[in-house]
């Protein structure tokens, strides 16, 4: 059964990921988060909170900077834009899928932090590849 330092931890490492994605607000609200697990004093509301910034990240944020860096033939932030993109829907996913199960998604497995571009891998060992910016496996983090 997941418990409390765990959870501290899993944000923790989401609190990593958003900030290598260039994206304070959400790494802020993702270390309140964590904050909340390991001292018990936050409120816990901050979900819907993360939820709306990373629902407006994807319908807006990430669209209107890659017409920008596309007017200016800029391949390198398109890439880091599309990558940023990938895992923030991936985020989305695990905060929306822990919201539903709770403990249970972390069960018997391990989460796993690409150190690259922040995917995270939820199982039972980390990814040869890191499907999104093709990271090698010793790219990742186990999160502890």
């Amino acid at each position: 059964m997941m418990n409390d330092r765990c959870l501290s931890a899993v944000f923790s490492n989401l609190t990593k990921a958003a900030a290598l994605q260039q994206n304070e607000e959400i790494s802020s609200l993702f270390d309140q988060l964590a904050q909340h697990y390991t001292h018990d004093t936050a409120d816990a509301g901050g979900f819907d909170t993360l939820q709306k910034l990373i629902g407006e990240d994807l319908r807006s944020t990430y669209a209107s900077l890659a017409a920008a860096a596309g007017e200016k033939h800029e391949r390198g932030p398109l890439r880091a834009l599309t990558w940023g993109e990938k895992v923030t829907k991936i985020q989305k996913s695990l905060i929306s899928r822990y919201e539903r199960t709770g403990e249970s998604l972390l069960e018997d497995t391990e989460v796993f932090i690409c150190e690259a571009c922040g995917f995270i891998s939820i199982g039972k060992a980390k990814p040869k590849l890191c499907p999104i910016c093709k990271a090698p496996e010793s790219r990742f983090s186990q999160v502890e």
